[in-house]
């Protein structure tokens, strides 16, 4: 709990502020820009020991369900699973977490169900809880050792050995209405003092202590679930988050200073370290003979990865009244791979057509104080009597961080209604120059009349 501990709470809470306004002011788009947790979520099943595509047809008949029945819903609750909605912000996806006021935490759980996050995550951590509690049951046939090795050695992950394998297979099975098998935590509660016994290897336990036993073999279980879900659909736990902050308190010049730039970075992190990580973790199966298996995982990652990359760009410049970029162009293929490797919500607010190379090393620092420094190269143009410059720097500013702006069906409407107007009446010939950087480097037009033609400024 380190990482939410706050020094100064002036400071911390002034901060936290300010990056929940980029958050809402810039992830409009995000859940278009998380196409690559498809990949993400078959990549985690083949590591239980299923299918890498079968994995990826799961996800997408998940989110085309848009959502379950009530009765799977409750399997989920039984099994653990809480819509994040009520203990977590979804922000957490993309920045180390801060503390909150009431008010503020409610704000950017509005805007989270708004820009659809909210739905997409809970949809595929439901779906995935759900599918690795079938996959147990489907298995309750087989004796530990039969188990094939890729299970086994999940199991051995979590300390579940052939004498706990024995008991959840006797004992927390059950058939849902419509004919499929889910363990059932509750039904551990029922689980024989002998049994427990028989899991601890100790006989003389009083009444208490296998109560608690029981409670923690319960909790254990259930943990399993839990956790393989934030592995499925990437979220940052404590390793991710203590790497991002580096024991630097909230609140703190240093504290705050690494959370400002380390704001929609968690996600990217997440992926090196839970995705990249694992599949690279290949020498634990070296007695099986499969030292390629790291090597094959990565690679169907990166390709898939790759191809769901250009699908969410291709979605937002559809979005954006742009045709789709050329995929034979190398400068699509880095930014379809770039997009699927965790960086596409990040690329959306430093990667624009309309930023030099010079505001692109800047945005690394973070949005926040990327805004910072267009306010004051406003005020630096305004004192120096370039009035055009200033207006284009101070607009920038003020639009990139009006809360729920920048959400995905109210961000198009704005720019031909008054957008690309105000556009070109601060930066003269930008929409021109915009249209030939997308030609030049994506191969790419607008889909229907080019905005340097019908907007003029006023």
């Amino acid at each position: 709990g380190s990482i939410y501990t706050v020094e100064h709470f002036g400071v911390a809470k002034y901060s936290a502020i300010a990056r929940a306004i980029a958050s809402m002011a810039k992830l409009g788009g995000a859940t278009l820009s998380a196409m690559a947790d498809v990949g993400i979520y078959g990549s985690e099943l083949k590591y239980q020991g299923r299918s890498f595509l079968g994995g990826m047809a799961e996800a997408l008949t998940s989110l085309g369900r848009i959502k379950n029945t009530q009765q799977r819903k409750d399997i989920a609750e039984g099994l653990g699973f809480v819509a994040d909605n009520t203990i977590y912000d979804i922000a957490g996806r993309n920045q180390v977490g801060d503390n909150l006021s009431k008010g503020w935490t409610r704000t950017q759980r509005t805007f989270f169900k708004y820009n659809l996050l909210s739905w997409w995550t809970n949809t595929l951590k439901e779906g995935s809880m759900l599918s690795l509690a079938n996959y147990f049951a489907k298995q309750k046939n087989l004796e530990f050792g039969k188990l094939n090795y890729r299970l086994q050695s999940l199991f051995k992950l979590y300390d579940i050995d052939a004498t706990k394998w024995d008991v959840i297979r006797k004992t927390a099975m059950e058939k849902a209405d419509d004919g499929k098998e889910f363990i059932n935590i509750g039904l551990l509660d029922q689980i024989s003092d002998a049994d427990i016994k028989k899991i601890r290897g100790v006989d003389n336990l009083t009444q208490r202590q296998l109560r608690i036993e029981k409670e923690k073999f319960k909790n254990s279980v259930s943990g399993i679930l839990l956790d393989r879900s934030i592995y499925a659909v990437i979220e940052p736990d404590a390793r991710v988050k203590g790497t991002m902050t580096r024991s630097m308190l909230a609140g703190t010049g240093g504290g705050e200073f690494i959370r400002f730039v380390g704001q929609f970075k968690a996600f990217p992190i997440s992926i090196v370290q839970k995705v990249l990580g694992r599949e690279m973790d290949y020498f634990k199966f070296r007695d099986k003979g499969d030292l390629g298996r790291g090597i094959r995982g990565l690679g169907a990652l990166i390709i898939t990865s790759g191809m769901l990359g250009y699908i969410s760009m291709t979605i937002k410049d559809l979005l954006r009244g742009k045709k789709p970029r050329d995929p034979a162009n190398w400068n699509t293929v880095m930014a379809a791979f770039l997009q699927g490797g965790g960086l596409g919500i990040y690329g959306d607010v430093i990667f624009k057509e309309h930023r030099d190379s010079g505001s692109v090393i800047s945005g690394l620092v973070g949005p926040v104080l990327l805004t910072a420094a267009d306010v004051l190269l406003a005020l630096k143009y305004g004192i120096t009597g370039e009035g055009g410059k200033a207006a284009k720097a101070a607009y920038r500013a003020t639009i990139s961080n009006i809360p729920f702006m920048n959400l995905f069906y109210i961000k198009q409407a704005f720019d031909y209604l008054i957008g690309y107007q105000i556009m070109e009446t601060v930066n003269p010939g930008g929409l021109r120059r915009v249209e030939q950087r997308m030609k030049k480097e994506y191969n790419q037009e607008f889909l229907f009349t080019k905005p340097s033609l019908q907007f003029k400024g006023f």
